[in-house]
């Protein structure tokens, strides 16, 4: 899947620059080596990355490089760093290691990098870091970071094991930063369970101060009925004009359709109160219509068997890839503009007869 190394394609639009008219021609570079110490072998890495002001950050599950947004994409760091520096600096062990699903997001509205990834083996926690500054070469560059033990927050199965905290994804607001976890059940082959979602108080957190308690709300996922009630994606600002005071928090998933198609996706609302947070609230799901969709691979049978996309060894190895096409994929962006607001999502859709897969955009 990687070959040697990660190819990363940066468009120049993505340079945060307005175009009125210009052609945009996308250019490349090398990422990180995928066959580098501490990277090669490693079957989940989770390649994802963000850009910024001044650079591009790219992470993997075991380390981190930086780029520049010009040519020829200077790497900012001689070498990856070891994806846990930024909790090893502040001392938090609990934060060691690599278990994976790191997200790289940049805070338009604070021109901050953040960064959070699940951690622990027996027990569990979310490890978010918060940069002193937008430049990453900056050699006064800190880390604030903070952990939020999730245990009493996953609830437990029949066998009272603790539910797996899985595929975790995080929004910018500008009350919050908002995440979504999903449950799973380790002794049901680690079927979907539901889902936690917690507010991380951002205003402290830019300060590299002590923060208010996370306010988490954990949503379950009923045994019957047609709503996928995982993989809940928040709301991510697109540039730099914050939505109304006071404006909630939304998060999307589709809606498993009862039969081949869909053409609605759910909508949920977080609001927090810091001050009051017996006043915070998680309410939906809200259908919101959208054009129709087939999730990829689905079968309402079997609703989380999502690998079916062949590739050119399927044939002899049996093996395909995954579709993913059971949830909306990251980022939830949204753009803030004078007029109403608007929530863009994309997921991965496949078309059977033609084995033909391709992303939709939802934009709400």
């Amino acid at each position: 899947m990687f070959a040697n190394r990660l190819r990363i394609l940066l468009p120049a639009l993505l340079a945060l620059t307005a175009f009125a008219s210009s052609q945009v021609v996308p250019q490349t570079f090398e990422g990180i080596n995928a066959t580098a110490p501490g990277v090669g072998g490693t079957f989940d890495v989770d390649p994802n990355g963000a850009i910024g002001t001044k650079q591009y950050l790219e992470w993997t599950n075991p380390v981190y490089q930086a780029y520049s947004k010009t040519a020829p994409f200077q790497a900012v760091f001689a070498s990856p760093i070891i994806g846990d520096t930024p909790w090893a600096q502040n001392n938090m062990s609990d934060c060691a290691g690599n278990s994976g699903d790191v997200v790289v997001l940049f805070d338009h509205l604070a021109s901050r990098w953040v960064i959070a990834r699940r951690q622990g083996q027996n027990s569990y926690f979310y490890c978010l870091a918060v940069s002193s500054t937008d430049d990453l070469a900056a050699s006064g560059l800190t880390w604030f970071a903070y952990e939020l033990s999730l245990d009493s927050l996953l609830g437990h199965n029949a066998q009272g094991h603790t539910y797996f905290p899985d595929y975790p994804r995080i929004g910018s607001w500008p009350d919050a930063y908002y995440v979504s976890i999903d449950l799973e059940d380790p002794d049901s082959s680690f079927k979907e369970v539901g889902t936690l979602v917690c507010a991380f108080d951002r205003t402290k957190m830019l300060s590299g101060v002590a923060a208010h308690t996370p306010q988490c709300f954990r949503y379950p996922n009923p045994l019957s009925g047609l709503f996928l009630e995982h993989s809940l994606l928040p709301a991510d600002i697109d540039g730099v004009t914050p939505p109304p005071a006071g404006a909630v928090e939304y998060f999307i998933s589709i809606q498993n359709p009862a039969f081949n198609s869909s053409n609605t996706l759910n909508l949920w609302q977080f609001h927090v109160d810091w001050t009051t947070p017996a006043n915070s609230t998680f309410t939906g799901p809200v259908a919101v219509k959208s054009g129709s969709y087939v999730p990829g691979c689905y079968w309402k049978l079997n609703r989380p068997n999502t690998v079916c996309v062949p590739e050119p060894s399927t044939s002899s190895t049996g093996n395909s890839i995954d579709s993913v096409g059971d949830r909306v994929m990251q980022r939830g962006g949204q753009p803030v503009d004078v007029g109403p607001r608007s929530l863009h999502g994309g997921r991965e859709l496949l078309h059977r007869r033609v084995a033909r897969r391709e992303n939709r955009r939802h934009r709400l």
